[in-house]
Parts: structure tokens; C-alpha cells; sequence
């Protein structure tokens, strides 16, 4: 066993890197899915301890390098951005050795799948940048989200992706999340388009009839509808 190794069995706080990974948003989807992601690949092995903080979970490593590579896997499959900080610990002047505590403050992208985003928001993507990605929106759905983000007119089914990098460019919020999804039954339903695959999935923009499931028994309110699941008639009917 190698001289660290030793010394974080006598004491599991004398880490020497941490990864303090965030999403500063109240369902964290996104955060969940990486959770499951971390533990299917096993990225988290090296670490020493995991602690469950506010908005997230700390990771704590013996090796700089380890702390590195996990960050590395996080930034592969969700959108983020990253901070680095050391801290010197202690100076030995004898052998002019140098002790560092190192961080890593990773902050997951807050839009998450099933997000509905308006792009003429003040608190969202501002026109400039919506008109730069081919005149989307102004509402668009977030389909998907890996190491970028899959926005998606539902009327038209123009799409984009947004990378990290553009995205943390000009950082945006959600307007609704899923949820606030409300369950509806399709009654009738026509496809207006072609179909359209974005990040893996199907899409028809179709014309729909559909009623609240809790109207059920209540009412016969119904109403007449766009929607981009237009590809659910061919399911119903197959």
C-alpha cells in the first residue's frame, strides 16, 4: 500500500482534491441522470468520500490526477463549467516542499429535459442569439441533454444544439419545468409534417384534439391543439 493510501486509512479527511459538483435548480433532472451515469461507468471508484451537500454532492480524492479524470467524464455528458482553486496546507522549508488542497467547482447546466425555454425572456436567451440559431422559438423545448442541449420548436421542429460553451456564453433559465406537466388523453389526432429525428427521437408536428384526464367525469371541455408528438398516432395505431 502506497504512503497516501496509508495515510487516508489512519484519517479519510486528508483528501487532496475535491470535486464539488452543483445544479442550482429544484428538480435537478440532469443532476439524477449523472448520478446514474457516475455509478453505471463506476467514474466515482477513487474517491475516498461522498458527501451529499446543499444543491449537490462533494467528492473527495487522494490524487489531483483522479479528481481530474472524474471531471473530465462529467464534462462528456452534461454541460458545464468548471472553476479550479488551490489552497496551500503546509511549506516544508528544509526540503522547500509545497502542500496544496485542491478544488474543482463544477456547475451543471440548469435546463433539463422536458424544460419549456422562451427565448424572448429577459431572463432567457435574448434575440440576438435566438435569431444566430436559425430563428427558433420564441418557445422551444429541451428534448435532450447530454454534453449539449437538444432546443426544439414544437411548430415547426427547427432544432439546434447548444454546446457548454454556448450555452454558459449566454446563460438562460427555464420557464416551466415537467413538473408542471398536466396529464391529457389524445381524442383525435392528424399529422401536418414529415418526421423529424432530433438527438435520437421522433417528431410529427400533427393537430390534436385532447381533454384533461381530471376533466374526466367533470365536463367535456376539449381542446384543439399543435403538438410536435404528432408520431404518437402512428404508436396508437401500430
Amino acid at each position: 500500500m502506497c504512503e497516501s493510501c496509508t495515510r487516508v486509512q489512519a484519517n479519510p479527511d486528508q483528501w487532496v482534491a475535491a470535486v464539488q459538483l452543483r445544479q442550482h435548480v429544484s428538480h435537478r433532472r440532469t443532476f439524477f441522470y449523472l448520478e446514474q451515469l457516475i455509478i453505471k461507468h463506476d467514474e466515482a471508484h477513487n474517491a475516498i468520500r461522498i458527501k451529499q451537500m446543499d444543491q449537490g454532492i462533494d467528492f473527495f480524492f487522494v490524487n489531483r490526477s483522479h479528481a481530474g479524470k472524474f471531471v473530465d467524464f462529467v464534462g462528456e455528458v452534461a454541460p458545464i463549467r468548471k472553476r479550479n482553486d488551490k489552497k496551500l496546507v503546509s511549506h516544508d522549508q528544509k526540503s522547500n516542499n509545497y502542500n496544496y488542497k485542491y478544488t474543482f467547482s463544477v456547475e451543471i447546466c440548469p435546463i433539463c429535459r422536458e424544460d419549456l425555454i422562451c427565448l424572448e425572456d429577459l431572463i432567457c436567451l435574448p434575440p440576438k442569439v435566438a435569431a444566430s440559431q436559425r430563428n427558433l422559438g420564441p418557445l422551444v423545448i429541451c428534448t435532450k441533454v447530454t454534453n449539449s442541449l437538444a432546443l426544439l420548436d414544437p411548430f415547426t421542429l427547427r432544432h439546434c444544439f447548444l454546446n457548454a460553451e454556448q450555452y454558459w456564453r449566454v446563460p438562460f433559465k427555464a420557464l416551466l419545468s415537467s413538473r408542471q406537466l398536466v396529464e391529457y388523453i389524445v381524442l383525435d389526432i392528424e399529422t401536418v409534417s414529415s418526421e423529424v429525428v432530433v438527438g435520437g427521437s421522433k417528431y410529427v408536428v400533427a393537430d390534436a384534439q385532447i381533454a384533461r384526464v381530471s376533466d374526466f367525469g367533470k365536463n367535456d371541455i376539449i381542446f384543439n391543439v399543435r403538438t410536435h408528438l404528432g408520431v404518437a398516432k402512428k404508436l396508437v395505431g401500430s
